[in-house]
């Protein structure tokens, strides 16, 4: 493993889990070309099934809970990823999934190194399908780019984000490949943004949320320090709604404003990593903050030990009961943990009543500031919110690291086709040893306790197949992620859940 490559994951740690080791559309000629290739043996890995009978963790009541079971049915290597020492790594999409699939067909989003281009766009994104001669290769781009390409799925349609170089900009464009003949060219839809003063780069912190019952999408794609661009794609494949998410204004814990500089002359609160959620219109967006230590102090600390001085601590949520005809709200303050902890986004759900369920980790120190608050108490925490109409109706701490022993890191929801809702998780400590587990949300607002699951390889780092890629509710929760920060390669698994 190069030391770009480590790095990068230590970088990216720091980015989530460091804070808690104490984050008109053209029908075209087609961008992609199939290539399938011989398949690896599956490794698979049947365990033992636990049944957990569950109560609330806060108050124990006379009639228990209903039990559930778990077992890991599958756990196979999908890729053997190749370090292209351009600052990303295998599953770097985050607030967007690598993984979609349906009663039939899964999909992983994988990269695969262009040797002979520099970088940062020196990777084409590759589609594998899992069959049952193992994992294939079955679409490979023909453009280059910088990062990993998110994916979703309606009932016909693979949906897959791309952010193709041109020169020293990129161009974002949706593809859409039919479920049914995915080796026919897919649909090229080019967004139809507000405006051309966008600059898109190969940074592009985008996100995908796909409506599948509608067969309807919304993308968003940063431009610089001013706005998320977005573009929402309705069922005859029309943009037929476009706007900008402008970023809210930097400030100071004492409410005010930093001076500008030449890297954020706006002074705006960059908000990366969107998790989008969209559903008969109705759109959701949970995103981070995203901008360099504003105290010059602190900013030449970090540069002198070489860390990123990138700091992730404040939470926004913005909505729309109708993209097509009703702004998105104004950005609305979840979390602020100014000035030594730090905040990540994690997962957004629409329950069948509407109301939205809002997933993220806490950490009270970001471990990089140390030095500045040697007082303060590392400790993680993973929190679970509802929303409706953009008001608060309920916050809950699910774990934290005081309880645990170990820091939760990595979350998202999943739904089983009798409407439970569950939450997995990735938690672990400093030196990378953890667990995996799943706990239960209910209707009444408790939860259940956490269960470690019984796994072959704990996945550190991972991604879900979920509502917001277009994914029906199904028995089974697919994942991808990497086992081991020292040998990221990419793993798929099957957990079964009833």
């Amino acid at each position: 493993m190069s030391s770009t490559l480590k790095i990068t994951l230590l970088v990216f740690v720091i980015f989530l889990a460091v804070s808690s080791c104490q984050a008109k559309s053209i029908v075209g000629q087609s961008t992609a070309t199939t290539q399938p290739i011989a398949p690896p043996s599956p490794t698979q890995q049947q365990t033992a099934t636990a049944t957990f009978t569950t109560t609330p963790v806060a108050t124990a009541t006379a009639t228990p809970y209903p039990s559930f079971s778990a077992s890991v049915e599958l756990d196979e290597l999908v890729y053997e990823f190749e370090d292209p020492e351009n600052g990303i790594y295998p599953v770097w999409s985050f607030g967007s999934s690598l993984i979609a699939g349906n009663t039939s067909q899964t999909f992983i989003s994988g990269v695969s190194l262009v040797g002979e281009v520099a970088p940062p766009n020196n990777i084409q994104c590759v589609i594998y399908e899992r069959t049952p001669g193992g994992w294939q290769r079955r679409i490979r781009m023909s453009e280059t780019t910088r990062e990993p390409c998110p994916i979703a799925i309606d009932e016909k349609h693979l949906w897959v984000s791309t952010n193709p170089a041109r020169g020293e900009l990129s161009e974002p464009q949706l593809l859409r490949f039919d479920l049914a003949a995915l080796e026919t060219p897919p649909e090229t839809l080019k967004p139809e943004w507000i405006d051309d003063y966008h600059e898109f780069t190969a940074w592009s912190y985008r996100g995908l949320g796909v409506d599948s019952t509608n067969g309807e999408g919304l993308v968003m794609n940063i431009s610089g320090y001013q706005s998320q661009y977005w573009a929402y794609l309705d069922k005859a494949g029309n943009w037929s709604a476009t706007g900008q998410l402008f970023f809210p204004p930097i400030k100071f814990p004492d409410q005010t404003t930093p001076a500008a500089d030449e890297n954020n002359p706006l002074r705006k609160l960059r908000l990366s990593y969107p998790s989008l959620a969209l559903r008969d219109r109705h759109a959701y967006v949970l995103a981070v903050s995203d901008i360099e230590a504003q105290d010059e102090i602190v900013r030449t600390y970090l540069e002198n030990r070489n860390e990123s001085t990138y700091l992730f601590q404040q939470l926004y949520f913005a909505w729309t009961d109708d993209i097509t005809s009703q702004p998105f709200s104004e950005w609305t303050e979840l979390v602020n943990l100014e000035p030594a902890g730090s905040a990540q986004n994690q997962d957004v759900w629409i329950a069948p009543d509407g109301t939205i369920h809002l997933l993220w980790t806490e950490s009270t120190l970001d471990s990089r500031l140390e030095f500045f608050f040697p007082e303060t108490q590392e400790q993680t925490s993973l929190w679970h919110a509802t929303m409706r109409e953009g008001s608060l109706i309920s916050k809950e701490k699910l774990a934290d690291s005081e309880s645990t022993g170990l820091d939760t890191v990595l979350a998202r929801f999943f739904e089983n086709p009798e409407g439970r809702l569950f939450v997995f998780y990735s938690a672990y400590d400093a030196f990378g040893s953890g667990n995996n587990g799943l706990m239960e949300l209910y209707s009444d607002g408790k939860h259940s306790r956490a269960f470690k699951l019984n796994m072959q390889n704990t996945l550190v780092w991972f991604l879900s197949a979920g509502q917001r890629d277009g994914v029906k509710p199904s028995p089974f929760l697919d994942l991808v992620g990497i086992a081991d920060w020292g040998d990221p390669d990419v793993r798929y698994v099957r957990i079964k859940v009833e």
